[in-house]
């Protein structure tokens, strides 16, 4: 406007990666970590781990073996409660075997490829909430869940 000579600077805010809900153990590693104002290759030391395994799980691309937990339990200070219950690979495997199928054939009827399976099967993949409910409703007939489910840290 010619009479106004105002002008606004200011940084344009960015999403914070500070995690909003703490669900997975990433997310508390992640909180842990900004908290303490110090780098994932810090933490990687500290757990004894590379710096990818961090960010992979700090990005639930996969969640940490059980072995690891009596050094994220000292990191963090406490034992996190999580929500990362999931079907554990074998028992999806067990399944597609049981009733002669390939994993080309149960990919097809959940509407995936067969290397995204595969990865579940090897757990270093998990199905999104949608496919997860459609692998529980595949398995509802089916006595080879234990307890329906298995915690992501077994």
């Amino acid at each position: 406007m010619p009479f106004c000579h105002i002008s606004l600077k200011a940084q344009k805010p960015w999403d914070s990666p500070y995690p909003k809900e703490l669900r997975t153990i990433g997310d508390h590693i992640r909180r842990r970590r900004f908290d303490l104002k110090i780098t994932a290759q810090q933490v990687s030391r500290i757990l004894g781990v590379d710096m990818d395994t961090i960010y992979a799980w700090e990005n639930d691309k996969y969640s940490p073996r059980s072995c690891y937990f009596p050094q994220i339990v000292s990191f963090l200070g406490y034992e996190p409660k999580t929500e990362t219950r999931r079907l554990c690979g074998v028992e999806i495997s067990t399944y597609r075997k049981k009733y002669g199928m390939t994993q080309k054939k149960l990919a097809a009827i959940l509407g995936i490829r067969p290397g995204t399976l595969a990865g579940w099967e090897r757990n270093r993949q998990r199905p999104s909430k949608e496919l997860f409910s459609k692998l529980l409703a595949l398995f509802a007939d089916s006595t080879l869940l234990h307890e329906n489910f298995c915690y992501s840290n077994d």
